[in-house]
């Protein structure tokens, strides 16, 4: 059963069937451009989440920047070279599986060919 206090907000680099299948996993999420946000800056996506406490997954290695900080719900990174898109999805669940019960808060999480890493607690 999914953790009732994840919502998630699917960068634009996230395909639609990460959203399709963490609410059918029964989590919330939206994709960026599903909240008016498309095409607009790495910055403007954190601040959004931020502020309506949403766990960001994205394939965006800037999110790793250090104006990403605390405080945050979480961010996961998902880092699968040579992955396509449609491909993540299972990674994706695979890690939250791994993560039932953990508080995410203010946590960077990567997601490689390796498994799932903390990276920021």
């Amino acid at each position: 059963m999914p953790s009732p206090l994840w919502a998630f907000l699917l960068d634009e680099n996230m395909p639609k069937r990460a959203a399709t299948a963490l609410r059918r996993a029964g989590y919330l999420a939206a994709r960026v451009v599903e909240v008016g946000l498309r095409a607009q800056k790495d910055p403007v996506i954190f601040a959004y989440a931020r502020a309506r406490g949403l766990i960001i997954v994205t394939r965006d290695a800037d999110f790793l920047a250090s104006q990403y900080q605390p405080p945050h719900a979480g961010i996961i990174l998902l880092s699968l070279p040579g992955v396509p898109g449609r491909a993540v999805v299972d990674p994706l669940l695979e890690a939250l599986n791994l993560l039932q019960g953990e508080d995410l808060t203010n946590k960077v999480y990567l997601v490689d060919l390796g498994g799932l890493h903390v990276i920021r607690a």
